[in-house]
């Protein structure tokens, strides 16, 4: 059982290190007004779109 709770730990850290990834993107695109965000703020990335980028939104 320990390996299958040290591959969830490995899982679980990459995650983390690719939403950081993420979050700096979006921190970015907002900064140059690249990014419009919707109303709902159900999430970090949720209900974000991009305009131009063509149908559904960032974390959709």
């Amino acid at each position: 059982m320990q390996d299958k709770e040290l591959e969830d730990l490995e899982i679980k850290a990459e995650i983390d290190e690719i939403m950081e990834s993420v979050n700096q993107v979006v921190q970015r695109l907002e900064k140059h007004g690249l990014l419009n965000k919707k109303e709902d703020k159900s999430s970090e990335t949720e209900g974000r779109s991009i305009p131009g980028a063509g149908a559904g939104t960032v974390g959709e």
